[in-house]
This record gives C-alpha cells, sequence and structure tokens, in this order.
C-alpha cells in the first residue's frame, strides 16, 4: 500500500495556513469577540498576545493548529495585531519557547471546546471514513469529509500524513468488505465462470476479460464484427438478470 496520496509540497500546505485569506472570510472568521479579546490580554507581552490571537482563530478557522504559525497570511496578522494592540512583527519571535506554545494550545482548546485526536476517537474515525469509501473512495474526497467530521466533533485535526494513513487503511477496508459482500453471493457455477475469464484463450492470446476491456479501435467492418462478438459473449451472461 503507498503510504501516502499527497505530494510533499501539498502537506506542507495543509499543515498550514492558506497563501491568502479573502476579506470575507477576514471578517467573519479573524474578528476578536469581546471573549476572545479577554483570553488575548491575558498574556503578558506583545508576542504572546499575537500568537495567542493567530493561534485562536487558527484553530477556529481551519480546525487544526498550523504547523508554522508565521504562514499567516499578512492581512490575518495586521488585523489581529490592531485589535489586539500588538505589533504585527512581534509575531516573529512566537513560539521560541515550546512549552509557552502548548500551553497556549491547551487554554485555546479548553476555551473554543476542542479536544485532541486520542485513539477511541481514530477509530470511531476509520469505522466512519470506510462506510463513506464504500460510496466514494477518491481520497481527496475523503480527505475532505474527514476534516469536517474533525471540526464537528470539535477535535483537533492531527498531522496530515496521519490522516492520509487513515484513509488509504478505510478505502481498503471498503474493498475488502466490498469483496467479502460479492463473494458470498457467488454460487459456485458463477464463481466457477468468473474464474474462466482470468484464464489466457489461447486463440486470442489474452485472457477473456482482457480481451473484453480492449477500446474499439476503428469503424470498418471487421472493427464492428469484433465488437458483436464481444456483445454476444456478453449477452451470454444474462448480466441484467
Amino acid at each position: 500500500m503507498p503510504r501516502g496520496f499527497l505530494r510533499p509540497e501539498d502537506r506542507e500546505s495543509l499543515n498550514n495556513f492558506p497563501s491568502t485569506i479573502e476579506e470575507n472570510d477576514l471578517i467573519t472568521h479573524f474578528l476578536l469577540t469581546p471573549g476572545d479579546l479577554a483570553q488575548v490580554k491575558m498574556n503578558r507581552t506583545e508576542t504572546q498576545r499575537i500568537g495567542f490571537a493567530v493561534s485562536l482563530c487558527g484553530l477556529r478557522y481551519l480546525g487544526f493548529f498550523p504547523q508554522d504559525i508565521e504562514t499567516a497570511p499578512d492581512n490575518v496578522v495586521d488585523y489581529l495585531a490592531k485589535q489586539s494592540e500588538c505589533n504585527p512583527v512581534s509575531l516573529v519571535s512566537y513560539g521560541q519557547r515550546l512549552r509557552t506554545r502548548q500551553e497556549h494550545q491547551s487554554v485555546i482548546m479548553a476555551y473554543l471546546g476542542f479536544d485532541w485526536f486520542a485513539e477511541d476517537q481514530k477509530i470511531h474515525l476509520f469505522q466512519w471514513l470506510s462506510q463513506r469509501s464504500l460510496e466514494n473512495d477518491r481520497p481527496s474526497t475523503l480527505l475532505q469529509q474527514a476534516s469536517e467530521w474533525l471540526y464537528k466533533h470539535r477535535i483537533v485535526r492531527p498531522g496530515i500524513t496521519t490522516l492520509e494513513a487513515l484513509i488509504l487503511e478505510s478505502r481498503q477496508a471498503a474493498h475488502q468488505l466490498t469483496y467479502d459482500q460479492m463473494a458470498q453471493s457467488l454460487n459456485h457455477d458463477l464463481e466457477t465462470k468468473l474464474n474462466q475469464l482470468l484464464q489466457p484463450d489461447h486463440e486470442r492470446g489474452v485472457s477473456p476479460i482482457s480481451w473484453l476491456r480492449r477500446p474499439a479501435t476503428g469503424y470498418g467492418s471487421k472493427d464492428i464484427l469484433q465488437d458483436l462478438e464481444k456483445l454476444q459473449f456478453v449477452q451470454m451472461w444474462s448480466i441484467d438478470e
């Protein structure tokens, strides 16, 4: 199984702020409420206040704490700095003490009602994703659905590689469930006929399934006869029944 389905640059971008945030989103998600400001002003220094404000709004907007807080777009930093009465440049010094950042994250999570992604939640998400994979197993779709599920349940989204692995495992589980359900519905005769589709046909030089999957190559009488032969072959299976 592949270790992931995203390119390295996509992983990096998905672990941080988007490169741009439009004005409407800025006002909607980064306007500090009186309660937000009270939390921000509990921090003594400008660096702590601006870092806290960016982290708070980052979690509320993205559903996770950005890996690199300095990826916040300039308009976000300037907007939050003005509200918290800080110098935007102060953000550069934020996070030099890992403990400070961890303490801030704990306070922000408690304030917003978020929890870390724990093992029991991982099991629930895996089961949920396995069911979604039965409907649509496209990895990018499952990634979006997983992110929405986590946000809805107020769980901090884990690193993107963790979600990638979980999505690939859920797809595999869904495929296996599909195979198991199909196998249960096959009687011995049908199973034998299906296996024959995989056996080499010496006249055609390929297995019947490979022959059937070959697309039409032209419009001549020979091409049409070959397609009619395929149609006749398929009709013998009484697929509509």
